[in-house]
């Protein structure tokens, strides 16, 4: 995963649950494994906003399936709500959008990936989702899928939008008159 706004900053998961972290564009890498369970990393999604941040999922069952590392704390377990399925991808669109792929669907999170719930947005329920992409121009994000081919949606935005905000003035008497 090579950060999108840090390209400096890439990192790297295995099969056998290793992950490496690079700052420097890949002269030198460090091994960031320690405090995940023993898992296959199947994906791992790099926070835009912050390049000490960065968001792993595992393969199997009964065990957390979505991991947040930050340089300060490492790794900790992440992903209420999420299914008791393996997590197949991670998106990670800002500081509090998250999307994480599934065994069973898609799942957002709109709190920086503490919490999840479903987001199907016409995907059949039950849905193998094997991998997440996001069109940043069109704002649209792809879901690959195992035999059901590739779906997208738009995205909305997370919380309201303020177009315009109010600014208070001091009373000006216009007329003369005493009205302000």
């Amino acid at each position: 995963e090579v950060n999108r706004s840090f390209p400096d900053y890439v990192y790297s998961g295995s099969a056998s649950g290793k992950v490496w972290r690079t700052t420097n564009g890949g002269s030198d890498w460090t091994e960031i494994t320690a405090g995940l369970p023993g898992r296959s990393i199947n994906d791992i999604g790099a926070d835009p906003s912050d390049p000490d941040r960065a968001f792993a999922t595992v393969g199997g069952f009964n065990t957390a399936h979505l991991w947040e590392w930050t340089a300060a704390g490492g790794w900790t377990a992440a992903g209420t709500g999420l299914p008791n399925v393996p997590a197949n991808s991670v998106l990670v669109l800002s500081a509090l959008d998250v999307f994480v792929g599934t065994d069973t669907g898609v799942f957002r999170s709109v709190d920086g990936g503490q919490t999840f719930q479903p987001f199907m947005a016409g995907l059949p329920e039950g849905l193998v989702v094997t991998d997440l992409k996001y069109n940043q121009l069109q704002n649209i994000l792809t879901a690959g899928t195992y035999g059901r081919g590739a779906w997208q949606v738009q995205i909305g935005p997370v919380g309201p939008i303020v177009l315009f905000d109010s600014i208070e003035h001091p009373p000006v008497e216009i007329a003369g008159d005493g009205d302000t």
